[in-house]
């Protein structure tokens, strides 16, 4: 997936390699523009890597 907007990976939810997730789902939460913006699961699917984490600055 790629970040909507520049921004601050805030918080991720406690999910981890090899979970099932479904569409839909909250992952993780971005601050961009001093507003929080929930970034969801697409698809339903099995979690094959997850490289955000808080701090992080994203593209």
């Amino acid at each position: 997936m790629l970040a909507p907007m520049p921004g601050t990976v805030v918080r991720t939810t406690d999910i981890a390699v090899g979970d099932h997730v479904t569409a839909g789902q909250p992952l993780l939460w971005l601050e961009a523009m001093k507003m929080e913006h929930k970034i969801i699961a697409p698809a339903s699917g099995t979690l094959t890597a997850l490289h955000a984490t808080p701090g992080l600055q994203v593209e």
